[in-house]
């Protein structure tokens, strides 16, 4: 975090974000990691203050920020002097170590040291780094000051704290985004993962670490916070599994990746599991007995199938497997309101010996029935289950991409 951020676009978002928490009883801490000004015109994002639209999301933060953004010499002290985060513990003492490597990696520490004692009564603690996760690690990097580091999370999460830190998508690929999301859940890997992103101005995520126990009561300022926001926050999916057995939907929309929408009626269950002659289906969230929401389905082997983020008509986000376990994709499926399930739209697609053989855009037609075909990548074919539950894969031997 920069002085010079303070009252863009994306600190509307966040502060919304953290808002909503705090107004459902979480104490939140906030370590702004704090570096030096750079002189460049970021930061500078503050038309959406002129959008009358934009203030009906947050009424208070957006009118307490229009106050704030303008002023010469703003800085994070004005927000924590707003009062929009009414009740929030701040850690703002600037990250700038100097020196050889030693001496940084020991002023750091320092610093981190400092920010625990401060934050010691926060139960949720915010990570707000210029430039996200250093995958790295390596804290006496030129310039790691801009990034939080896998251990300084750690020790939030190990301390007792449920976690959440910012972070961008930037140029990576849809693969590496995946492995980037999915990297501190793999680290910690008893925290329940959830990822949200926020779509005006550039894209900004922010990746919890989330307690087993304190997941649910999580869950639901979420699905709150995503139905007051719909399109502007979504939920990404992770690999790490976020099932929640007490788990009711709040939303009566479903986001899709593409910024399209699913409306379903307001008939919610818990998490449940679904079998078919004994033989376990799905495990996930459910609507109206079908899969709807995170979840996972299997084939008769007990491999699984699919993983991710359903609608009644498939994934909308998530992995699809070769029946011996192999990932077959993984991408984002466009909402099919014709015949037929969700229609995969942008992913990568992997042999069944695991070679990568496409990655990128797909493009559908729809077959004789109107059943959607992936026409590029060629030989991609359909998915479709046959009368034993196992998924048929419509491509020939020999691929062309």
């Amino acid at each position: 975090m920069k002085n010079q951020y303070v009252g863009d676009v994306g600190d509307y978002g966040k502060y919304s974000l953290l808002r909503a928490f705090i107004d459902a009883g979480i104490k939140v801490g906030v370590n702004w990691y704090l570096t030096k000004e750079d002189g460049s015109s970021d930061g500078g994002f503050t038309d959406y203050l002129k959008k009358e639209d934009m203030r009906e999301f947050s009424p208070l933060i957006f009118d307490a920020l229009s106050l704030i953004a303008y002023k010469n010499n703003k800085c994070i002290a004005d927000i924590e002097n707003s009062g929009i985060l009414p009740g929030a513990l701040f850690y703002s003492e600037l990250l700038a170590p100097e020196g050889k490597k030693e001496e940084r990696l020991q002023q750091r520490e320092i610093w981190l040291e400092k920010s625990k004692d401060m934050l010691s009564k926060a139960e949720l603690v915010f990570m707000d780094p210029d430039n996200g996760l250093l995958v790295s690690s390596d804290a006496g990097k030129r310039g790691a000051e801009k990034y939080i580091l896998s251990n300084e999370i750690e020790d939030y999460f190990n301390d007792g704290h449920d976690v959440v830190y910012y972070c961008h998508k930037g140029r990576r690929t849809l693969d590496k985004w995946q492995s980037y999301k999915d990297l501190m859940g793999e680290i910690i890997g008893n925290a329940r993962t959830i990822v949200l992103t926020y779509h005006k101005g550039t894209q900004r995520s922010y990746v919890f670490l989330i307690h087993d126990e304190h997941y649910f009561k999580y869950r639901n300022i979420i699905e709150t916070l995503l139905h007051k926001w719909k399109g502007v926050f979504t939920e990404e999916y992770t690999s790490r599994g976020t099932f929640s057995k007490n788990h009711k939907f709040i939303s009566d929309v479903v986001e899709c990746s593409d910024g399209s929408t699913y409306e379903v009626n307001k008939t919610y269950k818990n998490w449940e599991k679904i079998y078919n002659n004994n033989v376990l289906l799905y495990e996930g969230f459910t609507l109206n007995d079908k899969d709807c929401g995170l979840g996972v389905s299997y084939y008769a082997n007990g491999n699984p199938l699919h993983e991710g983020l359903f609608g009644i008509k498939g994934l909308i986000e998530g992995k699809e497997y070769y029946p011996n376990g192999q990932l077959r994709c993984y991408g984002h499926y466009k909402i099919n309101k014709g015949y037929g399930p969700n229609n995969i739209i942008n992913g990568t697609w992997y042999a069944e010996e695991g070679k990568k053989l496409y990655q990128g855009d797909f493009s559908v037609e729809r077959s004789g029935l109107g059943w959607p075909k992936v026409v590029r990548p060629k030989n991609f074919g359909v998915s479709a289950f046959n009368d034993d539950g196992e998924l048929w894969l419509g491509f020939s031997e020999e691929y062309e991409t």
